[in-house]
């Protein structure tokens, strides 16, 4: 009885954390932006700048999460997963657009967005600083829309391995 607990609290935490992130992200690289753009360009940058700075902590948090309620949930399966049937073949290709998710966020986290910040705390009065900001925060939006994708397909295939 104590499995289906560490299951039950498992498929909770996994269920939670993916729809909390990708409900996150959808928000934020598709709502916000166009609220903050009704804000004038002081406040919209402050507020900018103040979320971005929160951004990969709630994401980390999140995929660690996963990750580890995911690997609760997958031990059970081992001996179907090291069979390499239809179950270890769907979740390998799952667990391999989870590495690819992981390397995007790492990109957007560790590099994107620090050196976006680095950039708004300058002061956005230089025009070439402005362009790198545009840029930089086109290219963060690109990478978190990339990742909804990634996530949506991987909780398709989270259906698909639930049926088998």
């Amino acid at each position: 009885m104590t499995n289906f607990y560490i299951d039950l609290v498992a498929r909770y935490v996994h269920i939670l954390a993916v729809v909390t992130l990708i409900g996150g992200q959808v928000y934020s690289s598709m709502i916000l932006p166009g609220a903050l753009g009704r804000l004038s360009s002081q406040e919209s940058g402050k507020l900018s700048f103040d979320l971005l700075r929160r951004q990969p902590a709630f994401v980390w948090g999140h995929l660690v999460a996963i990750v580890v309620s995911g690997s609760v949930m997958a031990a059970p399966r081992l001996p179907d997963i090291l069979a390499f049937g239809t179950y270890g073949v769907v979740l390998a290709i799952k667990l391999l657009l989870v590495a690819l998710l992981l390397a995007i966020a790492a990109v957007n986290s560790f590099s994107v967005v620090p050196r976006l910040l680095r950039l708004m705390a300058t002061g956005l009065d230089n025009e070439d600083v402005r362009d790198q900001v545009r840029y930089l925060t086109g290219l963060s939006n690109t990478l978190v829309r990339l990742n909804i994708g990634l996530g949506l397909l991987i909780v398709l295939l989270a259906a698909l391995l639930a049926s088998l």
